[in-house]
């Protein structure tokens, strides 16, 4: 073999391990890149998932507090017919008017 043989070899050599190591580099590249964008969708997953959590509790709170705001109505009305009882007619008759009054105003 010529020197000038063995050198055509060794750049023939050269740039086959240059193409090879772009090709390796490309490879764990896009592997970086597919990785990078998985985690971005994992969290992207994670958020919605916690959002709709926190909707959720929201709702369960507002359904909580309608029930306590029922139940705090229900408790004065029947203290108010406990005491109904003990009232004259005519004041049965205001009190009626009252409530009724009340209650279109809601």
């Amino acid at each position: 073999m010529t020197i000038k043989e063995v050198r055509e070899k060794n750049e023939t050599c050269t740039i086959q391990q240059e193409e090879s190591d772009h090709t390796v580099q490309g490879k764990f590249h896009a592997e970086s890149k597919l990785m990078k964008m998985e985690l971005e969708k994992k969290i992207l997953e994670q958020d919605e998932k916690e959002g709709q959590e926190r909707e959720k509790q929201s709702m369960r709170n507002k359904e909580e507090k309608k029930r306590q705001l029922r139940q705090v109505e229900i408790n004065r009305l029947n203290a108010v017919i406990k005491n109904a009882e003990k009232l004259s007619d005519s004041e049965r008759q205001i009190l009626a008017e009252r409530e009724k009054e009340r209650g279109n105003q809601c």
